[in-house]
């Protein structure tokens, strides 16, 4: 079964919901089910509801960080254009509060290195790719196709009992 996807951004520029698009048809192409609001033109549920499910549904969720979308993750920026990365950054908060601090399953991604800068806190401790240099490690994690797999563990050596010289 592919992994499930989805992508939390926000629509700073045509140009970076061009990039957002690509890597998730790119994803799409090479296997994994990943899902952006571009795919929908208007959920039945709603986009909070529509969010809701898709950020519950995912087995990862690709927060992709740039200051606009950190400053609406935080509740520091209101705009109508970024309701729902606004409102996908209290659902995400919420999630990774729920499961006790483990946000395995929230990976941040930048476009640009500069933007590492504007991870937001909560995802600081994450490990974070950079689409252009780090997409193959990215997609190891997706696919849970690790570079370096750990080996299988091994049986205990029996090792010969020690003789006591006794004085």
């Amino acid at each position: 079964m592919p992994c499930k996807v989805f992508i939390s951004y926000s629509h700073d520029s045509e140009e970076h919901q061009q990039n957002v698009l690509g890597l998730a048809d790119r994803l799409r192409d090479e296997g994994i089910d990943c899902i952006i609001d571009q795919y929908e033109e208007s959920p039945l549920e709603g986009w909070v509801r529509w969010a809701i499910n898709q950020i519950g549904e995912a087995e990862f969720v690709l927060v992709v960080c740039t200051q606009q979308y950190s400053r609406l993750f935080s509740g520091r920026e209101e705009t109508l254009e970024g309701e729902g990365a606004n409102w996908q950054g209290a659902i995400i908060t919420q999630s990774i509060y729920d499961s006790q601090l483990n946000h395995a399953k929230f990976i941040p991604v930048v476009f640009s290195a500069q933007d590492l800068a504007h991870i937001p806190v909560i995802l600081r401790n994450a490990t974070s790719y950079a689409i252009d240099t780090d997409y193959e490690q990215l997609y190891r994690r997706l696919t849970n196709q690790f570079a370096t797999p750990m080996p299988e563990l091994g049986a205990i050596h029996q090792l010969p009992r020690r003789l006591c010289i006794c004085r």
